[in-house]
């Protein structure tokens, strides 16, 4: 029917034999449980994408499954960022997107009641109930020291509005996201466009009473900035 109708037929479509040409900021949203189209095709896609791309699963989720809020408000929020929409759309609205929920009237009511000015990120009971990638959940929970302090970085970037959907790049020779601490970083960055930054993640600490400290220097064309993002321990551990 689809050959008859557009003239093509759909089993010789390969998108990957077009990847080379594909950099512009995608999103996939992929169902863990897909017998469709099953989920190691968006990964594939993911690795052999030119420009930022990010992948986030959703556990126990078929092909044709409801999308819950958080992956629909997760996938709006990605639109705002490709789309620099952050200065347009309302703080609260925003707000409630990096929570993971949609903006309704409902949950911006819980947003504005919960706000209390402080950058501490109220993490929920379970990394599951969160719009993160089951990778991530892996990494900030490992037994390794290294890969748990990597994974709690990409964490905090995805849990917060002003880096999630960020893109990893490599330092080094060796092609490694990590370096140790205290250490030092020596080498030029170009800035292909003014509103691009680079921002240089660590964990800086843990503190029972607070959790996760996760530092983040980010340089621009023009400015630097220090912030920190703070991931309160779940129930459990």
């Amino acid at each position: 029917a689809i050959q008859q109708q557009a003239g093509f037929d759909i089993c010789e479509v390969s998108p990957l034999k077009h990847l080379d040409s594909c950099f512009l900021p995608v999103f996939f949203l992929h169902g863990e449980a897909d017998a469709f189209v099953q989920p190691h095709h968006s990964e594939l896609l993911r690795k052999g994408w030119q420009g930022e791309a990010t992948r986030v699963t959703m556990p126990d989720t078929e092909h044709n499954d409801h999308r819950e809020e958080r992956f629909i408000a997760r996938a709006a929020l990605f639109m705002v960022r490709a789309l620099r929409w952050e200065n347009n759309l309302d703080n609260l609205a925003l707000e409630a997107l990096t929570k993971g929920l949609l903006p309704t009237t409902t949950n911006l009511s819980r947003v504005q009641s919960n706000l209390n000015g402080s950058a501490t990120l109220m993490a929920a009971e379970h990394f599951e109930k969160l719009a993160l990638s089951s990778e991530i959940r892996k990494m900030a929970m490992s037994r390794d020291v290294s890969e748990r302090q990597l994974g709690l970085v990409l964490a905090a970037a995805e849990l917060s509005g002003a880096y999630k959907g960020a893109e990893k790049v490599t330092l080094g020779p060796a092609g490694s996201t990590r370096m140790k601490l205290p250490g030092a970083f020596q080498g030029s960055i170009c800035f292909g466009k003014d509103d691009i930054e680079v921002a240089f993640g660590w964990v800086g600490g843990t503190l029972p009473s607070m959790g996760h400290i996760v530092q983040f220097a980010v340089l621009s064309a023009t400015a630097l900035s220090i912030s920190r993002v703070i991931l309160k321990p779940l129930k459990g551990g």
